[in-house]
């Protein structure tokens, strides 16, 4: 039996540096509230809590008696300013994150319709929309067969799958010639979705670890269920629960989102070694 890391997993950059960040404030003595979760992964959150740092319900009304973080997953401009009028910002938004803020908002001001592929409801899809005016979110090429408008500028949520982003790209190119694509799928997001891929394609089982809520562990799920069976747990403990799934399966392969820790990732090896032995 083998278990086989994708080459790329883990903690990205962007995550990591937010970590890093909140906790020097921390330790600076500094009070620290976050609007929002700061990443997607519920141990992360609670032992982050343990340092006294705070996440707040996003809330445009808020007033804290400390720093008040923004997230890596950045909010509008709009919304900043306002928090601003009554609080200590510090902003941890991903500059990939700043790139499409800016890059959306520049190609509106040409007078493109802005299409948006993300998720509903995610952070960093509200912010980027709240700072534009003519933009639709889609998550299909259905919903951009459905904009009436031909002149487009097409963009993606960092964490948005590629294979729905090449679909939709492709259709513009062949039928909407007018419209431009911008792959602004972060090069972290495209690499563990690429190994995740490779994994999956010569293994039994894929475990794939990560936050429930974390839309690119959702993408790496999805990736890798079309390849071969996958479990997606959040937590180390979880593996434990399919006990039987690993002890029967010959070769193993193991991803996690952007949002999970080395010290989860390493558990998780090692449970799947001893239940496998």
């Amino acid at each position: 039996m083998a278990i086989i890391k994708a080459k790329h997993l883990g903690f990205c950059e962007g995550g990591r540096n937010s970590i890093n960040s909140v906790i020097e404030l921390a330790n600076q003595g500094e009070r620290v509230y976050v609007y929002g979760e700061l990443l997607h992964n519920k141990s992360v959150i609670a032992k982050l809590e343990q340092l006294g740092i705070t996440f707040l319900e996003p809330n445009p009304d808020v007033k804290v008696d400390g720093k008040l973080v923004i997230r890596a997953h950045g909010i509008s401009n709009k919304l900043k300013q306002k928090l601003a009028l009554n609080n200590e910002i510090v902003d941890l938004t991903c500059p990939k994150v700043r790139k499409i803020h800016a890059l959306s908002k520049f190609m509106e001001s040409k007078g493109y319709h802005i299409a948006y592929l993300g998720k509903p409801g995610h952070p960093e899809a509200e912010g980027t929309l709240g700072n534009l005016t003519n933009a639709t979110l889609v998550t299909s090429l259905e919903d951009v067969k459905a904009i009436p408008h031909e002149k487009l500028a097409f963009l993606a949520q960092s964490t948005a799958s590629l294979e729905e982003f090449n679909k939709i790209a492709n259709y513009l190119r062949a039928y909407k010639p007018s419209s431009v694509v911008f792959n602004t799928i972060c090069d972290s997001t495209l690499k563990r979705q690429r190994s995740a891929a490779e994994v999956a394609a010569r293994v039994d089982l894929m475990v794939v670890v990560g936050g429930k809520n974390s839309a690119n562990t959702r993408q790496l799920y999805e990736i890798c269920k079309k390849h071969t069976t996958t479990i997606w747990i959040e937590t180390p403990d979880e593996i434990l629960n399919y006990k039987e799934e690993i002890e029967k399966a010959n070769d193993i392969g193991l991803t996690a989102g952007a949002s999970t820790p080395d010290e989860d990732i390493d558990t998780v090896f090692e449970r799947i070694s001893k239940l496998n032995s």
